[in-house]
């Protein structure tokens, strides 16, 4: 039997959790942009190291929204549906790119930042908080999370589910090409300096 009322709380706290979720790589990617432009190897250590936690608490709240998910869609929906499984997919993406790429290079960057000697990030440093990998993998989260939210507000079909998630994976690299420029200027100065 169908019960409206726990099926509605179940709906509010999941859209909560979503909302947190937002706000935990809200925080990882304004971290990731400080560590970049961050003036001192403290600022930089500083930044990286709540980008780290951002992208940790992040994983947990994901957790967290999957609970009520798994209470309403057998309720409600099927698992069979295309908007259920791209949203599973998403999410799954999303937790593997902040667990196993964000969370650890921003960890080690906050390490590497909070031993330098040195008052000025130095190349290693600046190099490490533009790395083409950390950002791609940033902003594919976020654009994976935006699709998981497209993907919940119109429930699509197949074709669109799929759409979806392709041109939040497309998004999400395009957007890593300003972070792959600064890599390489980055790089060619570092080889110039040693030139």
């Amino acid at each position: 039997m169908f019960d409206n009322a726990r099926y509605n709380a179940a709906l509010w706290a999941h859209i909560g959790a979503i909302l947190a979720v937002f706000a935990g790589l809200l925080i990882a990617t304004i971290a990731l942009g400080r560590a970049r432009r961050a003036k001192s190897s403290a600022a930089m250590a500083r930044a990286a190291t709540i980008g780290a936690i951002g992208a940790w608490v992040t994983i947990a709240i994901c957790a967290v929204a999957l609970v009520p998910a798994l209470y309403m869609v057998p309720k409600k929906w099927s698992w069979q549906q295309a908007w259920v499984r791209a949203g599973l997919f998403n999410g799954a993406l999303m937790v593997i790119l902040l667990a196993g790429i964000v969370g650890p290079l921003l960890w080690r960057l906050a390490r590497a930042a909070r031993r330098s000697q040195e008052l000025e990030p130095a190349p290693t440093l600046r190099r490490a908080a533009t790395h083409p990998l950390l950002w791609g993998a940033d902003q594919l989260a976020t654009t994976l999370f935006t699709g998981n939210v497209a993907d919940m507000y119109f429930k699509p079909g197949t074709a669109l589910a799929l759409l979806i998630v392709v041109l939040a994976i497309l998004a999400g690299l395009l957007s890593t090409l300003p972070s792959l420029r600064r890599y390489r200027k980055l790089s060619e100065l570092a080889r110039a300096k040693r030139g």
